[in-house]
């Protein structure tokens, strides 16, 4: 079965299907090995989007933590469909 490296992930041949297996950790490697600049760039946008609201609602400053969650559902949703399509 031959099998080949991709961006995202290792695509395998078997006959006349091919299969795609990718995995956020595994391309989270990938661009270490590859690009650390993005890689790091990747890591503080992550921290920043996380870190934000959370101090936010725990300085009390925002009152309607609904709306942060709801903000995080959303993106949650759009990820799992955009990873279905």
């Amino acid at each position: 079965m031959p099998s080949f490296r991709t961006k995202r992930g290792r695509c395998y041949l078997d006959g006349g299907t091919l299969r795609i297996e990718s995995s956020i950790r595994g391309y989270a490697r990938r661009l270490h090995e590859g690009n650390r600049l993005l890689f790091w760039a990747s890591v503080v946008a992550v921290l920043v989007a996380v870190g934000t609201p959370l101090s936010l609602l725990l300085s009390g400053e925002y009152q309607d933590p609904w709306l942060i969650l709801g903000g995080v559902a959303l993106v949650v949703v759009l990820a799992r469909v955009g990873n279905s399509l």
